[in-house]
């Protein structure tokens, strides 16, 4: 499988008008008539096919020749229980998330069990 990149220039967009890009064609290709310009599209026609694509992938943003499958994916730890201290590997501990985790366990210890005081007669 071949990639395919799109040049840009100084300022990093690929983006020019297209009257621009076809002057430049003609002025790098030689072209002084139609019967040149029409060979120079036939000759060149699946280039500027892969070119028209790759831009219209590059400008959407989503490249399907990006390879991403060896990325890890950041699920996120889901512990057992509120009060669950296990250290998760390869993950980070922050102090802001381990102050937030005491402050639950701490909150949750402050409910009591409902004792029903009507059975007794």
């Amino acid at each position: 499988m071949s990639y395919y990149t799109i040049p840009t220039n100084n300022n990093g967009y690929a983006w020019q008008p297209e009257a621009v890009t076809n002057n430049n064609i003609l002025t790098q290709s030689n072209i002084m008539s139609n019967w040149k310009y029409r060979q120079y599209m036939q000759n060149n026609g699946k280039q500027i096919m892969k070119y028209n694509t790759m831009s219209a992938i590059y400008s959407s943003g989503n490249n399907p020749y990006l390879n991403d499958f060896n990325k890890q994916s950041d699920t996120p730890y889901l512990f057992s229980s509120i009060h669950d201290t296990s250290k998760p590997v390869n993950r980070n501990n922050s102090d802001l998330k381990t102050s937030y985790l005491e402050k639950e366990q701490l909150a949750s210890r402050m409910v009591s069990p409902y004792i029903s005081t009507n059975n007794f007669k």
